[in-house]
């Protein structure tokens, strides 16, 4: 996600409104680390405002991970400069609408999804459904630490429980 961060921070330093059937932003970081891949089918670049907005089908890959929404907005830090004074820093991704995110065999769905690079979070809100080897997670949010691993999932208001289903393995016999 750090490489996610860098790339999106440079993107906003080229001021651009595009507007295709299907917008294709591929960045090559380093001749080291693979390319983050986005597509949507709007691209709409704010400098004064420090707002990057990605919009109708969304989708980011980056190896194993993905991210798929309606819309994804990208807010800049106030004050934080780049080359030139223009503003570079992530403050907070978010995906609205239709949100999955998947990691290997991991996969989220929810509502919307916000990502805050300062303490490594990324979460999730509104019918937070998560599937692992068979595994099944509900909540109305979950955050989670990239850094730390460490997940908490928050109950459904209605039920005021979270709510979980784990597949357990077969034996061998």
């Amino acid at each position: 996600m750090r490489i996610l961060t860098l790339f999106l921070s440079v993107l906003l330093m080229v001021p651009c409104v595009a507007d295709a059937k299907t917008t294709d932003v591929t960045a090559d970081v380093s001749s080291t680390e693979m390319p983050i891949n986005i597509t949507a089918e709007t691209l709409e670049v704010d400098q004064d405002a420090g707002l990057a907005v990605f919009e109708g089908m969304v989708s980011i890959s980056y190896t194993n991970l993905s991210l798929t929404s309606d819309r994804l907005n990208v807010v800049y830090e106030k004050g934080a400069s780049g080359s030139g004074g223009q503003t570079s820093d992530i403050a907070r991704i978010l995906a609205f609408g239709n949100v999955t995110l998947t990691q290997g065999e991991t996969t989220a769905t929810a509502d919307e999804a916000v990502y805050l690079p300062k303490n490594d979070n990324i979460t999730l809100k509104g019918h937070v459904v998560l599937l692992r080897a068979g595994s099944i997670l509900k909540g109305s949010a979950l955050t989670y630490n990239t850094v730390t691993k460490n997940m908490k999932l928050h109950a459904e208001p209605q039920s005021g429980r979270v709510k979980a289903s784990f597949a357990l393995g077969k034996k061998d016999k």
